[in-house]
């Protein structure tokens, strides 16, 4: 029998919860309480809106989502991961290519603008391919994207040690300085730090206030840890998010003047054997850089690539049906 939907609709954010907190690949940027922080510091022009998807062989998934408004309300745009997030699909159940590929033709149809990063997580139980940006199952994205975990298997401390992670965190930690989870009342010390390394960097892909950082550290799954010195000084640090089986790192930046003495190398060391001894799959690099110094630093911990690829389009017919007041 050939595979179709038989429904899409939008949902609640109670089922869009139930399916994030039930599916094996969900990561913390692609729960309700991301979107609704999102919404509520970012854009807040834009609305949660969770899609619930049936197809004809009982199989089910929620699409995370945020609609928003544009040029008097006469675009709508569907954005399915917010700044470099991902778009799930969430789901309790086995997806396929094929689910992929008719969510796509279905979203490309129905909405006049959308924009959708496919889960990588995903994508790596469907089709496990290592260290491609390339995805052979779906059709041809916009952009080829991907992203960096390190697999928290038995492997990982002979992984670091063949790239010097393992020698530099150590010469790090011997000279004092240590990795700890960092008060609440210590997040204006990162809020400045991420503040001087955005002159650093001279550009930034989203440009975070200070009430979205203050935000998230009220998130039940996040946490900021930090870099301290002998002296207990901060260095340095960032938010950790913790979903199901999968740790995303969210900017981490460190203080200019202690670069050098590879307190970088000795933070995501610490939680990379943090997060293995408690359980999880995944340490997810920063989703968001493709900074081409972030991703030779990454390489440092030889994770692998998986393919993340980015879709968005326009439908002209639903574009007339929205201007002539039918949507």
């Amino acid at each position: 029998m050939k595979l179709t939907i038989t429904e899409l609709t939008q949902t609640t954010t109670e089922t869009w919860l139930d399916f994030w907190q039930h599916c094996p690949w969900a990561t913390v940027p692609e729960s309700p309480d991301w979107f609704n922080l999102w919404v509520s510091c970012l854009d807040t022009n834009a609305r949660t809106y969770p899609l619930l998807v049936t197809f004809s062989d009982g199989v089910q998934c929620v699409i995370p989502a945020l609609r928003v408004g544009r040029v008097r309300n006469l675009v709508e745009v569907l954005q399915a991961g917010p700044s470099g997030g991902y778009g799930g699909p969430l789901s309790r159940d086995v997806l396929t290519g094929s689910h992929l590929t008719l969510i796509l033709d279905r979203i490309r149809r129905e909405h006049a603008d959308f924009h959708l990063r496919i889960n990588p997580f995903l994508l790596h139980r469907i089709q496990p391919v290592l260290n491609s940006i390339t995805c052979t199952i779906l059709p041809t994205p916009v952009r080829a994207d991907f992203t960096q975990p390190v697999p928290l298997d038995n492997h990982i401390e002979d992984l670091l040690s063949r790239k010097r992670v393992r020698r530099y965190a150590r010469s790090a930690s011997a000279n004092g300085f240590q990795v700890k989870v960092m008060p609440a009342e210590e997040i204006d010390e990162y809020i400045q730090t991420y503040t001087e390394a955005k002159v650093r960097w001279k550009e930034a892909t989203v440009d975070y206030p200070d009430r979205f950082f203050k935000a998230m550290a009220n998130l039940t799954d996040c946490t900021f840890f930090g870099v301290y010195d002998d002296e207990g000084n901060y260095c340095g640090g960032g938010p950790i998010l913790t979903g199901g089986t999968i740790v995303t790192t969210w900017l981490s930046v460190m203080r200019n003047n202690r670069l050098k003495s590879h307190i970088y190398e000795l933070f995501y060391y610490e939680l990379v054997h943090r997060f293995r001894s408690e359980g999880y799959a995944w340490f997810d690099f920063n989703p968001s850089s493709g900074k081409a110094g972030v991703i030779r630093f990454k390489r440092n911990f030889t994770p692998y690539t998986l393919p993340a690829p980015e879709y968005e389009g326009y439908s002209w017919k639903r574009l007339a049906l929205i201007a002539l007041g039918r949507p």
